[in-house]
């Protein structure tokens, strides 16, 4: 085992903890929060972005 096999084995181990600690519940309901609210944030975007910028291009030069 290297040392991201470690790493990735304590964070495993601590996620565990933390969501045993934590409850099935509460935990399903975060996950659940924080997907939504990605969600949310990709489909509020563009209207943003057209709403706030003149519907111009985004350019990355």
């Amino acid at each position: 085992m290297n040392a991201l096999d470690f790493f990735l084995l304590a964070a495993a181990v601590w996620f565990a903890i933390v969501g045993y600690r934590q409850g099935f519940v509460v935990g399903i309901l975060s996950v659940i929060g924080f997907l939504g609210g990605g969600l949310l944030a990709v489909w509020v975007l563009p209207v943003l972005w057209d709403a706030l910028t003149d519907n111009s291009e985004a350019s990355t030069t």
